[in-house]
């Protein structure tokens, strides 16, 4: 038995001299994966000198020996000596999961060696977290970033930064509660409610992303909370309702909204930016009614409605319906209002003469056969005044106004009796006392003055037909001698029975009484003649074009009407449509003439090849026809005016 002693004594000194049986103090380091960790390991006075070493598990053999102070760096371990301050530091690199567990520092020296510290080393990932906050806002608006604490950090400083890498994160803060204001973010600390806000101004589309409210710790890792921020454009909707309403009347804007919204507040603004709708409101459900605005909420049907009164052009635009929602954004949607001028069932141009009488016919829906009609005068409906009403006498405002309604026709007319020259300017005429839309015919008035010289009526005698005729010319003068019979102006109502009962065409003159004016009698004949065309012959206007194209035709000025017609009515899409069809008969038309003059120049036409030339030139010739010896023309114009020629022998 005494033979194995020596070796159990052997075994024993080996043991104590090669294991770590314990440590002064043990230390708890942390550290993230891919990134690096420090083992700082203070030593006792006397030691400067010694070697220093790291090492893993129970530093039984040189294979647990990580870096020593004598290789100064090793693979992924490195390690310094600050002799003054008595302390090693050992740095591991590029941490791996496989890192965790325990560690020793150690000093080398003779018998068994030193070991000040025992390192408790935790490796986590470099992601956070298993949750995260999500956060909107829209673009060019602002955004409150609320991140929680625990009340034991109510003192340590607090900051947030972008991404999702805890290791960095102190390191590229964007703000901390040490500088709480910056350009765009700002940090405020609410200790009693033990939560940080950070705010973000002016935000675009690159403030997107993922962001980590942090916590300084002194002892052990920071502490964070992951926020994922979404910035959107600040603009709405994929698709809007269009509502179309006229001046002065009233609309009404349905909105509808999801069962969860129901008891939250609702609201109108105008624009298309969701950002700052709420706070630029027209009207809300908190407060439902204002002058020109109206809001009521079917919570039953999941819509509101929101009425518009006294429309005006300015009306028109954009507008979001919005529904606010405490913990995200605001709901909206978007609707495109139309006001259009007021109008009426059909607009009319009627031209008068002054003196004379002029009727208005006046169209109205048969429901109102019993309703007040009226005319009213004024360049709006709405400055309109009064002019004849179907109602008692006391209706009239001027006696030459007379109204007249005829329910079978579902039509009233109004009758002018004797036209003024104030009397020209618009006019409305209406059987609805609401202005309402398409009940009423706009009448636009002008009239003509007719200027009459001063005359005299004279009876001469027609030395063809042996009849008595009347002409007019200038008056004369009272000694002027004349064997024919003179009527002055204020014959009146005989002069005016005279001129109605005038018919005869005949050539017209008087020997006796123009023997010594031929030039006043002339006058006074075509005078006449101009008097009676301008009130018996109907003018009508032709619009011609100079240069007009030959390709022309008149299936393309049907396709032009057709885009005129689509235009005035206001149709875009049937106006879109007309104007595609135009192009396309142009283009027909313009291929059909150019086929043809080609056929001109293969048949060796050369006239009508010129002919087309002068067309699209608008050459015009010049060709002067002279006629030499043809005394025909002379001898009728001289057989004509001889007619006027005073025989002087008899005077």
């Amino acid at each position: 038995m005494k033979m194995w002693w020596p070796k159990i004594l052997l075994f024993i000194l080996y043991s104590s001299l090669c294991c770590v049986t314990g440590a002064e103090e043990i230390i708890s380091v942390f550290g993230y994966e891919g990134k690096e960790a420090q083992v700082s390991c203070s030593y006792d006075e006397g030691y400067e000198s010694y070697e220093k070493y790291l090492c893993r598990n129970d530093c039984g053999s040189d294979d647990d020996v990580l870096i020593t102070t004598t290789q100064g760096s090793k693979n992924r371990y490195s390690i310094s000596d600050d002799t003054n301050k008595k302390v090693f530091t050992a740095t591991i690199s590029n941490l791996n999961k496989n890192d965790a567990g325990k560690y020793w520092c150690g000093v080398t020296r003779s018998g068994k060696d030193y070991y000040p510290a025992e390192v408790e080393l935790k490796v986590v990932s470099d992601t956070c977290c298993d949750s995260f906050t999500k956060v909107q806002s829209y673009e060019g608006g602002s955004v409150a970033i609320s991140c929680p604490y625990e009340s034991q950090d109510q003192n340590n400083m607090k900051y947030i930064c972008r991404r999702n890498q805890p290791s960095s994160c102190l390191q590229q803060a964007l703000i901390t509660s040490n500088n709480r204001q910056n350009t765009q973010f700002s940090l405020t600390d609410d200790k009693e409610s033990r939560k940080f806000t950070v705010t973000i101004t002016s935000l675009t589309q690159k403030d997107s992303g993922s962001y980590l409210c942090g916590v300084h710790r002194n002892t052990g890792l920071d502490v964070f909370s992951a926020v994922d921020l979404k910035v959107i454009e600040n603009t709405c909707c994929d698709s809007f309702t269009k509502v179309q309403s006229y001046e002065g009347g009233s609309v009404s804007i349905s909105c509808s909204y999801e069962s969860q919204d129901q008891n939250n507040m609702k609201y109108i603004c105008r624009g298309s930016q969701p950002s700052s709708c709420l706070q630029q409101a027209l009207i809300t459900s908190n407060n439902r009614q204002n002058t020109q605005f109206s809001l009521n909420d079917d919570k039953v049907s999941r819509k509101f409605t929101v009425t518009i009164t006294s429309l005006t052009q300015k009306d028109s635009g954009s507008y979001l319906c919005g529904v606010k929602r405490n913990t995200e954004l605001d709901v909206f949607s978007a609707v495109d209002l139309e006001v259009r001028e007021w109008c009426c069932v059909k607009s009319n141009k009627l031209s008068g003469t002054v003196g004379r009488p002029l009727t208005m016919q006046c169209p109205y829906p048969p429901q109102h056969g019993t309703n007040r009609k009226f005319l009213c005068k004024g360049d709006h409906h709405r400055n309109c005044t009064d002019m004849v009403t179907s109602q008692n006498s006391s209706g009239h405002t001027d006696v030459r106004f007379t109204l007249l309604d005829d329910v079978s026709s579902s039509s009233f007319s109004v009758t002018i009796t004797e036209l003024k020259a104030g009397d020209a300017g618009t006019y409305w005429c209406g059987s609805d006392s609401q202005w309402t839309f398409g009940n009423y015919t706009k009448i636009q008035l002008s009239l003509d003055v007719v200027v009459f010289n001063p005359v005299v009526f004279i009876v001469c005698h027609n030395i063809y037909a042996n009849q008595d005729v009347v002409v007019y010319s200038k008056k004369r003068t009272s000694n002027q001698q004349s064997t024919c019979n003179q009527y002055d102006e204020t014959g009146g109502a005989q002069q005016d029975e005279m001129y109605e009962n005038f018919n005869t065409t005949e050539d017209i003159y008087c020997n006796d009484v123009y023997s010594h004016d031929l030039e006043e009698h002339t006058t006074s004949v075509l005078s006449y003649i101009n008097f009676c065309v301008d009130n018996i012959t109907v003018v009508k206007r032709h619009r011609v074009y100079s240069n007009r194209k030959p390709w022309m035709t008149k299936e393309v000025q049907v396709l032009l009407k057709q885009r005129d017609v689509a235009f005035r009515c206001g149709d875009k899409a049937q106006y879109s449509a007309a104007r595609a069809n135009l192009k396309g008969g142009i283009r027909e038309a313009k291929a059909a003439y150019k086929r043809r003059i080609e056929d001109h120049f293969r048949d060796n036409n050369t006239r009508q090849v010129w002919q087309g030339v002068q067309h699209l030139t608008n050459h015009k010739s010049c060709n002067t026809m002279t006629t030499v010896g043809d005394v025909v023309l002379a001898e009728e114009l001289n057989h004509f005016f001889e007619r006027f020629e005073v025989d002087r022998l008899d005077s």
